[in-house]
């Protein structure tokens, strides 16, 4: 599975930048992205097999930080998807604005939370 960063845009034509995790080919990224309603613009191969290893980086700090932002804004009533879209915008280190993106992403398309966190066991024990 590799990492790609892409560039797609929404159904009000609006660009956005992202990261995607565990897709084998740009075609199976532009699937992925249209069944969120996002069209691909422009994807680029971000890294192979040991991509991964550079989201062990992401300091314990950071992590006990988002679980607080995550936990808050979902107490505050806000959905999870909420949630995650507001850290992912928020995050300044882009390995957990991956993470976070894939994690998003990922329950976007129909995993459970679960599933979506267990992609990323290295980050979140």
């Amino acid at each position: 599975m590799s990492v790609y960063s892409y560039i797609a845009k929404d159904a009000q034509g609006n660009q956005f930048a992202g990261t995607y995790c565990d897709v084998e080919t740009v075609s199976a990224l532009r699937e992925e992205l249209s069944k969120i309603g996002y069209t691909l613009v422009q994807a680029k191969k971000a890294g192979g097999a040991s991509a991964p290893g550079w989201f062990r980086r992401i300091p314990e700090k950071d992590v006990v930080a988002f679980a607080y932002q995550l936990a808050g804004m979902y107490s505050a009533g806000l959905t999870v998807l909420q949630c995650l879209r507001n850290i992912e915008d928020q995050t300044t280190r882009p390995a957990l604005r991956a993470v976070v993106s894939d994690i998003r992403q990922g329950i976007e398309t129909g995993s459970s939370l679960k599933k979506a966190f267990d992609r990323h066991a290295e980050v979140f024990s």
